[in-house]
């Protein structure tokens, strides 16, 4: 499972991740973890909420 994989399931699953979470539980850099939490953000996955990248609604 690759980094974003495990954060987009994490985002799945609470509904909500910050990169600062993603940073920490991966080990990994706080600029690469941003470019995880965009990615979630330009693939339609997640939309920020005052710095917090929140799971976006289904589009019915």
């Amino acid at each position: 499972m690759t980094d974003y994989e495990w954060a987009l399931d994490c985002l799945r699953r609470d509904g909500k991740i910050t990169v600062t979470f993603v940073s920490r539980w991966l080990r990994i850099g706080y600029a690469t973890s941003t470019k995880i939490c965009n990615r979630l953000v330009d693939e339609g996955f997640a939309e920020v909420q005052d710095g917090i990248y929140v799971l976006k609604e289904e589009q019915a």
